[in-house]
């Protein structure tokens, strides 16, 4: 994948930009890693609550199953990098700090930055 802050020559690279992306950058692993858990939970004795999913989930094919994790995944990190932009509706001011780089997030617009990455259903957005 192209990276998105190379795609926006000519913009100076930000921190809350560089927060996205790599914010988009892990969500693409973190669908299959937990369709694996659920399939085969970890441990000697996997917790109860994984066995009881696994069990459940039994009949489902990996791609459908995948497919659903991905689109609630999504919608998690949708609405959490939607929240820290509006500064949790409470007027926190919440910042990304790099040494003595300091970006405010106040009043920014992640989650439109969120889905220059990822599509609505959690695929990534294909780029030229």
């Amino acid at each position: 994948m192209i990276s998105w802050i190379a795609a926006r020559k000519g913009r100076m690279e930000t921190l809350t930009a560089e927060m996205i992306e790599a914010i988009a950058l892990e969500f693409q692993s973190m669908p299959g890693d937990i369709l694996k858990s659920y399939r085969d939970p970890p441990g000697r004795k996997p917790n109860e609550r994984l066995l009881c999913l696994r069990d459940s989930i039994a009949c489902i094919d990996d791609e459908t199953l995948e497919a659903l994790i991905r689109d609630v995944v999504d919608a998690a990190v949708f609405q959490m990098v939607y929240l820290m932009g509006a500064s949790f509706k409470s007027g926190l001011d919440l910042a990304v700090n790099r040494g003595d780089e300091r970006e405010s997030l106040k009043g920014a617009v992640l989650h439109e930055d969120y889905r220059a990455h990822i599509n609505p259903g959690g695929l990534p957005v294909k780029t030229a």
